[in-house]
């Protein structure tokens, strides 16, 4: 069988094994020491290889040959051994070209700020400009446009950051603050686990569009797996072979990505079941532990009620906690219960109605998966054993919390249904 890698200096943080499983390839992680690299290409015992930070431009030289957009960008993220020659390619721009897209962040016309001079920062230097730009700026650390005076960019309309920072397991770092770009519009981090980064939940904050680099990455292994699938001809007859078709290689090397998009969807879809979780908030009685219950199941994923969590802790309901402690209490462990949960991966989560009222708790679910608001007639909702809702009104409840979830979640979707076709709408709105 054959065999394909993805080489880098630290991969604990990477899903490219995840990804390629599900095309059935013999692919493992192979960490490097830079001392190591070329002897390790040279050797060449393997059919086809995924390069990560920091070799995307240093194994350029051990290269027979380069792809249009790997020359042009100097640097390779996918290499293809056909017959013992050593082929890269780029698939990352690709990869960026079509997760922008599909977060509606666009380039053309806007001031674009890039964060980082490494391989991915080239990338996207080379593709704002080829979507035509008003300006791109790269930002390095010892640049003459560096962290320290970046701020001076008032204009600024769009930041990628193309550095590591923020990758797990020091999600709590960011490349730069955002809120003090006061015309930003978009921002794009390459960083891919956590779901969100920091720097995406800031820019979120400040009504940016923002979106963190799992489609990128899930993208770029699909055109990488396309240029190793010898079996359509692969990339050496000028075409490779997609969901719909086959798609023209062009004279530069670059890919059209339409023709991919059903498998980029698919993969990505079964990646995000797999690394991410989907968060259920709403009012109390709004059903997030029935339908929490059908949706994961359905996914095949692991539920997880946050009340039930709370009780294993405390060794009492939220009622009896309330009732006992006072409010503060409770929600000292609910903050607890939120953070452990968020640290779980493939994961229905049903929340409790007040856990958006911390700001903490919004953040550690947001950054792990998508939230979903489950809303549901106030005439609706169940109300046995609630105890906020025995000390003031549901509507007067839900005027204090509407803002709140509005805040936390990605998406609103009505419980007013059976549960399960609620948690039928909420699979099609995640997954398409």
């Amino acid at each position: 069988m054959k065999k394909y890698y993805l080489l880098g200096e630290k991969l604990s943080h990477s899903y490219s094994a995840v990804i390629h499983s599900f095309f059935g390839l013999d692919y493992s992680l192979r960490e490097l020491p830079p001392e190591k690299l070329s002897e390790f290409v040279k050797s060449r015992k393997f059919d086809g290889l995924n390069v990560t930070m920091p070799y995307k431009k240093s194994i350029v030289p051990l290269l027979d040959e380069v792809d249009g957009i790997a020359e042009k960008t100097g640097a390779v993220n996918t290499v293809l051994n056909k017959n013992g020659k050593l082929i890269g390619y780029n698939t990352d721009y690709y990869g960026m070209k079509y997760a922008l897209e599909a977060a509606k962040i666009t380039l053309k016309g806007k001031d674009v700020l890039i964060l980082g001079s490494g391989g991915a920062g080239i990338v996207a230097e080379k593709l704002s400009i080829d979507e035509g730009a008003a300006s791109v700026e790269i930002v390095s650390r010892k640049g003459k446009l560096n962290y320290e005076n970046i701020y001076d960019r008032e204009k600024t309309q769009v930041i990628i950051n193309a550095t590591p920072v923020g990758t797990f397991p020091f999600a709590d770092g960011a490349a730069c603050d955002v809120s003090r770009f006061k015309n930003l519009e978009g921002a794009f981090d390459c960083v891919y686990n956590p779901f969100r980064s920091r720097f995406v939940l800031d820019a979120e904050k400040i009504g940016a569009r923002a979106c963190g680099g799992l489609t990128m990455l899930v993208a770029q292994a699909v055109y990488s797996e396309k240029i190793w699938d010898e079996t359509t001809g692969g990339i050496a007859d000028g075409t490779f072979e997609t969901a719909n078709g086959t798609a023209d290689i062009t004279a530069d090397g670059s890919v059209e990505t339409a023709d991919c998009e059903n498998k980029i969807r698919a993969v990505l879809g079964e990646v995000l079941k797999r690394e991410t979780n989907i968060s259920l908030v709403g009012m109390p009685g709004a059903g997030k532990t029935t339908v929490g219950r059908i949706l994961a199941e359905k996914l095949g994923m692991k539920f997880c009620d946050t009340d039930e969590e709370i009780e294993k802790i405390a060794g009492e309901s939220p009622e009896k906690i309330i009732e006992k402690y006072g409010e503060e209490r409770f929600r000292e462990i609910e903050t607890e219960v939120a953070e452990s949960v968020s640290s779980l991966r493939g994961v229905v989560i049903a929340t409790g109605g007040g856990t958006i009222l911390r700001e903490k708790n919004v953040e550690k679910l947001r950054s792990c998966g998508v939230v979903i608001w489950l809303g549901r007639d106030l005439n609706l909702l169940a109300q046995n054993n609630r105890p906020l809702s025995k000390s003031m009104s549901i509507s007067r409840l839900f005027k204090q919390r509407e803002g709140y979830y509005v805040a936390a979640s990605d998406k609103k979707i009505e419980n007013d249904k059976a549960a399960e076709k609620t948690a039928e709408k909420i699979i099609t709105e995640i997954f398409g």
